[in-house]
């Protein structure tokens, strides 16, 4: 999934897409992450999110699209 905030020419630095994006992929695995996961949301520029191709990944990003 590729998230150009910088195409939408709002002026912003942050890429609140992509940062929402990872944000919610995240909060869904936050028990295996360290405590100040959520200093690692933030994206600023254009973003491509990858992950790999599991029954459990796929439900989790459409979930994600769905919100």
């Amino acid at each position: 999934m590729f998230c150009d905030e910088e195409g939408l020419l709002n002026g912003k630095e942050r890429n609140w897409r992509a940062s929402q994006l990872r944000y919610w992929y995240m909060k869904a695995i936050e028990d295996q992450l360290t405590p100040d996961w959520r200093d690692w949301c933030n994206i600023v520029g254009d973003a491509v999110f990858v992950i790999e191709k599991t029954e459990k990944n796929l439900k989790v990003m459409e979930e994600i699209l769905d919100s």
